[in-house]
């Protein structure tokens, strides 16, 4: 799709082509294609539709496995504060030691997932929700959905939610979900690890598609945020289907 520049003229924001064609000279073409190529096209049609549940199921199980990982880690960084709170108050430590080392804890964590979105990705800030709104509408700005905006949201929300903030996993595990079926339609390697036939694959390497494997994506992250599968389909089927 087209982009526009924002400011220094580079493309910030670029417009996604995933409308369908109904021009009729298109519509005659691919008619007069079709009848050519019958044989090639229904088996690539009928192999595209295994291979799609195939990537589907794969970022499922990624998405299930960062949910998993990120809930494993706030409770560790949670237990490991509990646990030192807990020897303060048995070797009875003032009640002001025992405050500051709380407030000290958490403001280091705070702190220190502020300073990796600020400084190294700050696309990563928010959870992520309106950008994915936004790119189901036909827009997608720039690094969204790259492996560093990924990290460091994901680091960002163990150390935010583990210091205590009023705050939840929720929103970015489903940004993150999104980001993992980004991911899976460009992951090149994966596929030739995989022995998927490339020229199945290629017909994913596209905007309609790759739209809809987000959304999936998507899904499945606020499936996995809030143990509702159902609210993901739900999900998935407001914003996109």
């Amino acid at each position: 799709g087209g982009g526009w520049g924002v400011g220094d003229g580079s493309a910030e924001l670029e417009s996604l082509d995933f409308d369908p064609v109904n021009n009729a000279h298109w519509v005659d073409s691919c008619r007069r294609e079709h009848r050519t190529l019958r044989g090639f096209q229904h088996t690539l049609t009928r192999s595209k539709v295994v291979y799609r549940w195939v990537l589907t199921i794969l970022i499922g199980v990624g998405v299930a496995l960062s949910a998993q990982a990120m809930q494993a880690l706030i409770s560790i960084v949670s237990g490991a504060r509990n646990s030192v709170l807990q020897s303060l108050k048995d070797a009875s430590h003032p009640p002001s030691r025992i405050f500051l080392f709380y407030a000290l804890y958490n403001l280091a964590l705070a702190a220190t997932g502020a300073v990796l979105t600020a400084y190294l990705e700050p696309t990563a800030a928010a959870d992520g929700i309106a950008e994915i709104k936004a790119y189901l509408n036909g827009s997608h700005a720039r690094n969204v959905f790259g492996l560093r905006t990924v990290l460091v949201r994901f680091l960002g929300s163990v150390l935010s939610v583990g210091s205590g903030l009023v705050c939840g996993p929720e929103g970015p595990m489903i940004h993150i979900g999104a980001s993992i079926a980004s991911g899976v339609t460009r992951a090149d390697k994966l596929y030739s690890c995989l022995r998927l036939p490339p020229s199945v694959l290629a017909s994913f390497h596209n905007d309609r598609d790759r739209r809809e494997f987000i959304c999936a994506g998507a899904g499945a992250g606020m499936a996995a945020a809030f143990g509702a599968p159902v609210g993901g389909v739900l999900f998935a089927l407001e914003e996109a289907a």
